[in-house]
């Protein structure tokens, strides 16, 4: 894997491939947690390149397919022996497939985006003692990952974080009371989600193998999705609105250096439409934000 499930090691491509040489050997690279929008192994000397299409290619979470990339010699044995082992494609999912792949450069980008600036966030809070994504200066491998990617914002989609705490009850209520980010063990998809590797991936790992792996009960997996990260700000300062019971129609609010306008109260929802920086009278976002008053 380029990437490891789920504490986002590196493997050294450039060196594998000079091993797998050397030995006289295949390199097969999996590319899911990357995909061919952010780096393409084969370019890098691999022999065999396989990608889970369920995750970020396909982007929807509604379809079972993978594929196998390699040189075209190398292909005619595996489909071939794929045929025997009948693995070939259901033609509905393939055609889903086919769909999808017109927007995953659109996706994919926008996921990789995200994760990298959700990352960088990350990085900033207390709650977090830390953060497993190749962008971040404290990776653990970020001279690697400067290796292998240019562009901070073009390597996955994929993060971990640590949390301060290990306590089993702070971390599941914290996992029910999320609202925009889904507990679910897919990734890929346009909605961002959330797993907990030591209660579902890696539940049947001893806990001192797991701790070796840098798996933890603090540890949880993200996968980014295409939302609007610049408009999260928004939707937290709105949400502190609403807890703090300021609600209404037509009405305006100062707070922490925002001007909040409810426009309208529906069946206990306040719809809000805008927030303005009070120092530049400058709207930070005009999309409406739908929340429960309480």
């Amino acid at each position: 894997e380029i990437c490891a499930n789920p504490t986002i090691d590196l493997v050294d491509l450039p060196e594998l491939v000079t091993i797998a040489k050397d030995a006289g050997a295949l390199l097969v690279v999996d590319n899911t947690f990357c995909s061919p929008l952010s780096i393409r192994p084969l370019e890098w000397g691999a022999d065999i390149v396989i990608n889970s299409l369920t995750k970020f290619l396909s982007g929807h979470s509604d379809i079972l397919l993978g594929c196998v990339t390699a040189r075209p010699e190398l292909v005619e044995k595996i489909y071939e022996f794929s045929l025997f082992m009948g693995s070939p494609a259901d033609p509905f999912p393939a055609f889903q497939m086919i769909r999808a792949l017109e927007s995953a450069p659109m996706r994919i980008e926008r996921q990789m985006s995200n994760a990298a600036k959700l990352a960088a966030y990350f990085e900033t809070d207390p709650r977090i003692v830390k953060v497993n994504h190749p962008s971040v200066e404290s990776f653990r491998q970020r001279a690697l990952a400067k290796k292998l990617w240019k562009d901070d914002e073009k390597i996955t989609g994929m993060m971990s974080v640590e949390f301060c705490t290990e306590d089993d009850a702070k971390i599941d209520a914290f996992m029910k009371r999320l609202k925009y980010v889904h507990y679910a063990p897919t990734l890929g998809g346009m909605r961002t989600t959330m797993s907990h590797p030591v209660t579902s991936s890696h539940n049947t790992t001893p806990d001192d193998v797991r701790r070796a792996m840098g798996i933890t009960p603090a540890l949880m997996r993200i996968s980014i999705g295409i939302e609007n990260i610049d408009g999260y700000d928004c939707m937290v300062y709105t949400l502190k609105i609403n807890q703090q019971g300021m609600e209404g129609k037509g009405k305006t609010w100062i707070w922490d250096g925002f001007s909040i306008r409810a426009e309208v109260n529906i069946m206990g929802m306040t719809i809000v439409t805008r927030l303005t920086k009070l120092e530049t009278d400058i709207p930070v976002d005009q999309s409406l934000f739908i929340l429960p008053n309480k």
